[in-house]
C-alpha cells in the first residue's frame, strides 16, 4: 500500500498557501492548503485509523474534502469584512 507521508502534505499545504497570497487567487488555493495541512495533521497525529487517511487516495479525498468543506466559509468571512462601496467607484 502505498501512502504519502506528513511531510508532503506538508509541503503541499504551504505552497498553496504561499501561491495564494503571491497570486491572489480569491482564497480558493488556501481552502485546499488547509485542508492539505489538516491531512497532514492527521497523518502525523497517527489517527489514520479513524479517518482512513492510510493509502494516498483516501489521503487525496481527505484533503479535497476539507478543502471544500472551508473554502465557502472563508469566501463569506472575507467578504463580509471588505468595505461595501468600492473606493474606485466614481
Amino acid at each position: 500500500m502505498m501512502e504519502f507521508g506528513w511531510e508532503l502534505w506538508l509541503v503541499i499545504g504551504l505552497v498553496c498557501i504561499a501561491l495564494d497570497m503571491i497570486a491572489g487567487l480569491e482564497f480558493f488555493v488556501l481552502s485546499f492548503g488547509l485542508g492539505a495541512l489538516a491531512t497532514s495533521g492527521l497523518i502525523a497525529s497517527d489517527v489514520s485509523d479513524l479517518f482512513a487517511t492510510g493509502h494516498w487516495k483516501a489521503q487525496l479525498l481527505s484533503a479535497s474534502l476539507i478543502g471544500l468543506a472551508v473554502v465557502f466559509p472563508i469566501r463569506n468571512a472575507v467578504k463580509k469584512s471588505m468595505p461595501k462601496e468600492d473606493i474606485n467607484h466614481y
